[in-house]
């Protein structure tokens, strides 16, 4: 595991590289050995398209450059799992900033800025799944710990006088790119690496030169200069001193930076029986430039695993449940039993699934998910209760009056009923050229009621699978939206609106009665509906589709578009 690793001192500078010898250009040799370290990572075959094509899109968010948020977020659109992941991650940490949801990535550059938005894409590429490398536990650990440590540094930066904590969320994520690039995708490279630790006791900074002709932090400061990132993350990823004065910002994002990481190896490896005593030693040798109590670093702790055990398997397919780290933190808060009950996907849910009309896939996707929806169908007692609701909504309908009440008590049963995000009825617009939200349930309903416009296909075959569900069949149940063979067939706007990892269409009414589209979504694909269900199903969807008939399909007033400004 990353937090094991032997001889590490990322806590100081390797001797004979100071802090002028870091930040210095790279000389024609150095730029040469990066050149032919990034092409070995290229060759593995999984190094990132994004990062691949950051030069392109850092060229497209320079401040000196005609582009705009619109033109800048088509790169990133490019890629479907990209866009629903990270505007997952920016509602996730970015909320209590923004105040409201974002369901735009060209929105999301306009609140957050170029820079902030083009670094947060590319750490969730970077630190996508590991895959069967033999070093994948350890390459779990870097990945879990980078993005801990930025969490971290956001939560902290206003207790180190920053007012942007987004960058300094930034900072510390990055602040040891080289090492973690080097761990994943040079992975042999890696092992000598280790091997030299071990067998010269030397620290990993000067085995990385030995083996590689320059050190992980000139390797991570170079890339960030290639890919025309932020200079002030360059210089964080330079080790602070405690004691050293601080005259800049950028001078209190590097101490952020360091202390973030002092802190992740801190938990990440100290026994317990010491692990207070050395917690204390910490925040006092920082205290006069983090002023943070020792209590609120474990709030921080455990609002930090809370984010990260909610966020990892879908957004970066790493199970929680595998690191130290996290495991640690959660005893400072005692939540680890109950927040860590999500599980990494097993590659038996990439696949998309056309199942014949009132059937599903078996529940083969095994992962009982997460505390915040379980589902109420779990046990007997859950199941009697969700059969008692449905009884009520018929008698309702049967009682007449308005519908649109209890068509929103039957999402709302439907998505409680299977812990799913979110419970949607589509109707087609007037002009028929796009499904509209008629009624919805979850996280965003309000928003997906106001913005949430799907394209429908006036074809009889359409290729995209909204349109097949609304004119054919069969429902449609899609395991993996990120799989890039399944992602061109959905709207673009899910992925920006919802993003969830799996849902799943049903086609209700008639066209007598009016058809409707019932979409429902979920993080985790063991809660769709299975076979066993089917009874349960089918009484969901006679109701929803009476209610919504009933409810009528007149169209709400336009919600005139978000357009971005330039910046």
């Amino acid at each position: 595991m990353g937090a094991d690793r032997p001889g590490d001192t990322s806590a100081h500078v390797p001797s004979g590289e100071g802090e002028q010898d870091l930040l210095a250009p790279l000389t024609l040799r150095e730029r040469s050995l990066l050149d032919r370290l990034l092409l070995k990572m290229e060759r593995r075959g999984d190094f990132p398209a994004f990062a691949r094509n950051i030069t392109t899109v850092s060229r497209k968010a320079d401040y000196a450059s005609s582009y705009s948020a619109s033109q800048l977020s088509e790169e990133i659109l490019r890629d479907y799992g990209l866009t629903a992941k990270l505007l997952r991650v920016v509602n996730t940490s970015y909320y209590e900033r923004l105040g409201k949801r974002v369901n735009k990535v060209s929105r999301a550059i306009v609140v957050l800025g170029f820079d902030k938005v083009r670094s947060i894409a590319l750490g969730i590429v970077l630190h996508k799944s590991t895959g069967k490398l033999a070093s994948a536990p350890e390459v779990a650990e870097n990945a879990i710990e980078a993005l801990a440590c930025g969490e971290i540094g956001r939560r902290i930066a206003r207790s180190a006088g920053l007012k942007d904590a987004e960058e300094a969320h930034v900072c510390a994520m990055y602040r040891d790119l080289g090492r973690h690039l080097v761990a994943h995708y040079l992975p042999d490279d890696h092992a000598k690496i280790r091997e030299a630790v071990v067998r010269d006791g030397i620290d990993h900074e000067a085995a990385a030169e030995h083996v590689l002709g320059l050190s992980t932090r000139r390797i991570g400061i170079g890339l960030v200069r290639a890919w025309r990132l932020s200079e002030r993350l360059a210089h964080s990823m330079v080790p602070a001193d405690a004691a050293a004065r601080t005259d800049s910002d950028e001078d209190r994002l590097r101490q952020v930076a360091t202390f973030s990481h002092e802190l992740h190896q801190l938990v990440a490896t100290t026994p317990e029986a010491t692990r207070d005593d050395a917690m204390g030693a910490l925040v006092e040798r920082w205290r006069t430039k983090i002023k943070i109590s020792t209590r609120r670093v474990q709030e921080t702790l455990g609002a930090v695993q809370k984010t990260l055990v909610d966020r990892l398997p879908v957004v970066h397919g790493l199970d929680p449940s595998q690191s130290a780290f996290l495991r640690h933190a959660a005893a400072f808060t005692g939540a680890w039993q109950e927040a860590s009950r999500g599980s990494v996907l097993p590659p038996s849910a990439r696949r998309l699934s056309i199942a014949p009309r009132h059937s599903m896939p078996p529940d083969s996707v095994v992962g009982p998910g997460s505390v915040r929806a379980r589902p109420a169908i779990e046990d007997a007692q859950g199941a009697a209760t969700v059969s008692k609701k449905l009884t009520e909504l018929g008698a309702a309908l049967e009682g007449g009056g308005d519908a649109l009440p209890t068509l929103r008590a039957a999402l709302k049963a439907v998505a409680r009923a299977f812990g799913l995000r979110h419970a949607v009825v589509l109707v087609r617009t007037q002009d028929g050229a796009s499904l509209r939200v008629q009624a919805a349930y979850g996280e965003a309903a309000r928003s997906l009621e106001q913005e949430l416009m799907l394209p429908l296909a006036r074809a009889a075959r359409p290729d995209d699978l909204v349109s097949q569900a609304y004119h054919g069949t069969r429902d449609v149940v899609v395991l993996n939206t990120f799989d890039e063979k399944v992602a061109p067939k959905i709207p673009a706007v899910y992925f920006e609106a919802i993003g969830s990892l799996s849902l799943a269409l049903y086609r209700v009414g008639s066209p007598q009665a009016g058809v409707r589209l019932v979409l429902v979504d979920t993080d985790f694909p063991s809660r769709l509906p299975g076979l066993e269900h089917a009874d349960l199903l089918r009484r969901f969807r006679e109701i929803i589709g009476r209610a919504a008939a009933a409810s009528g399909s007149r169209e709400p007033p336009r919600v005139r578009p978000f357009v971005p400004r330039r910046l």
